[in-house]
């Protein structure tokens, strides 16, 4: 009988045979070898599944699953569906991992017993490497408490990648939706709420194991570089932030205000932005984001979470 891997690492791949055999060998690299290395073809064109084949048949740890369509969440649900690991992480097919990325986070999952390890990631602008989501203390976190880090976006933020996640309980049953182009932010916070009750639900460290390489044609650029906000980017957005407050609020109503402020936080970011780049195609969204914001415009200004430039930016766009 074969034994099952600890770690199942799920690679969603469309069209990036540029960056493809980096992100592979960055992960048959690894220090950990007790993984399996499941490769979810998004119909690709090209040379891709070439490429593919020729790794694994060069290394057994290497499952190759091709689909008909581009769906990223269906892709990763067929991930989720084969991945036979204790263990489950994504990475992207144009990014790649230092060779301790998998024994860091399992390391880390396994030593406080946590649901969802969590490490830091950089970027890498042409060969430059630039910090981005990195803290140097370790943030050991009841479910309540790691909720309440996600909504204030300490320490995670809602990319798929950097997390290492246990295959049990309430996380083995979620399931990205299939016709969005932004699967992460509606689904992050449903892994984290799915955590257990265990004093350490999850364990994050900062130090920065994986690379995010930026080279224009990333499918989060709106998200990172706010000047190229569109109506239909702002739209899905808007659209998954309601649908977290609420199903937080459903299932933790202790953090049900933390829930509405964030979502009511991202609104004020977005109608700043909007007049800081002048983007007259988000107008619309604009002036419906400021007459929601009218609504809650005290207990925001009140609430403990808000910072000062948010109170200056309600005042300015909102009042």
């Amino acid at each position: 009988m074969i034994q099952s891997p600890k770690i199942s690492v799920i690679m969603l791949t469309h069209n990036r045979e540029k960056f493809l055999s980096r992100a592979i060998e960055s992960i048959l690299a690894q220090d950990f070898t007790d993984f399996e290395l499941i490769i979810i073809d998004n119909n690709s064109m090209g040379n891709s599944g070439k490429i593919i084949a020729a790794y694994s048949k060069k290394d057994s740890r290497i499952r190759y699953f091709r689909r008909c369509d581009k769906s990223i969440g269906a892709g990763r649900n067929l991930g989720i569906e084969k991945s036979q690991g204790t263990f489950f992480t994504f990475v992207d097919d144009d990014d790649y991992a230092a060779t301790d990325y998998l024994s860091f986070l399992h390391n880390l999952a396994a030593k406080h017993g946590a649901d969802i390890a969590v490490c830091g990631s950089s970027y890498d602008i042409n060969g430059k490497i630039k910090p981005k989501y990195t803290f140097d203390e370790l943030s050991l976190c009841t479910r309540d408490q790691a909720v309440t880090n996600f909504l204030l976006r300490r320490y995670y933020n809602s990319g798929n990648a950097t997390k290492l996640f246990r295959k049990n309980g309430e996380i083995s049953e979620i399931r990205y939706p299939v016709h969005v182009q932004y699967d992460d932010i509606h689904t992050m916070y449903r892994f984290f709420a799915a955590t257990g009750n265990q004093a350490v639900a999850v364990a994050a460290q900062g130090e920065a194991k994986y690379f995010v390489c930026r080279h224009g044609l990333n499918n989060s650029k709106a998200a990172k570089e706010h000047s190229t906000l569109s109506p239909e980017w702002l739209e899905e957005y808007l659209d998954a932030y309601r649908e977290r407050t609420a199903y937080i609020s459903r299932k933790m109503p202790n953090l049900s205000a933390l829930a509405a402020w964030s979502e009511q936080s991202f609104m004020i970011s977005m109608v700043e932005k909007i007049n800081r780049y002048s983007i007259s195609e988000c107008a619309g969204y604009s002036e419906l984001m400021r007459e929601n914001l009218r609504w809650s415009y005290d207990g925001f200004l009140a609430a403990e979470w808000t910072r000062d430039f948010e109170r200056e930016w309600m005042e300015t766009y909102v009042k």
